[in-house]
């Protein structure tokens, strides 16, 4: 296996992760527990890292184009909305 295939096989996962949380916890979140398994929180959650390999596929090719800025700004973006999401939370309780 590859370093380039290992990626495409993480991100995968990465993209599937979402809705299997989703699903497997749809009953406790229903019963008023987990609020930070909800959809948007999850997405929030996964979206950085989901860049980051995106980043990562893009330099293993022979010549990485100019998207890795693109990625590693989307990643920084969704960090920062992330924590700033957190930090809201935090104050309102």
């Amino acid at each position: 296996m590859t370093a380039t295939m290992a990626i495409d096989l993480v991100i995968g996962v990465t993209i599937l992760e979402w809705p299997l949380l989703l699903v497997l916890t749809r009953q406790l979140r229903r019963n008023g527990g987990l609020p930070s398994f909800g959809a948007w929180p999850l997405m929030r959650l996964l979206l950085p890292g989901l860049c980051l390999l995106c980043v990562a596929r893009v330099v293993c090719k022979p010549e990485p184009e100019p998207s890795v800025f693109l990625f590693l700004a989307l990643a920084g973006l969704f960090h920062g909305l992330d924590l700033w999401q957190r930090f809201k939370r935090e104050l309102s309780t």
